[in-house]
């Protein structure tokens, strides 16, 4: 099975990249997930708005001794 992603638009189906090793006629399935462009331009969107807030905050004095976090083990979790 190989799988291509792209996009279909207006009846034509562009790959993201060149689709090789597909000789002659071949039967393919398409399948059209919906939203999947809206849900990638909000993706861009924060990634946007995390740029600008990185930028912002260009002058910003970091003070003290950062948070320690800890990531529970599968032991701990099971415990809960």
């Amino acid at each position: 099975m190989l799988v291509v992603d792209g996009y279909f638009e207006n009846g034509v189906f562009t790959p993201n990249r060149p689709v090789v090793n597909v000789n002659g006629r071949q039967e393919a399935t398409l399948t059209i997930r919906e939203g999947a462009v809206q849900e990638q331009q909000e993706r861009i969107k924060r990634w946007g708005e995390i740029k600008r807030m990185l930028a912002d905050s260009g002058d910003e004095l970091l003070e003290g001794e950062p948070e320690r976090i800890h990531f529970m083990t599968p032991e701990e979790i099971d415990a809960l």
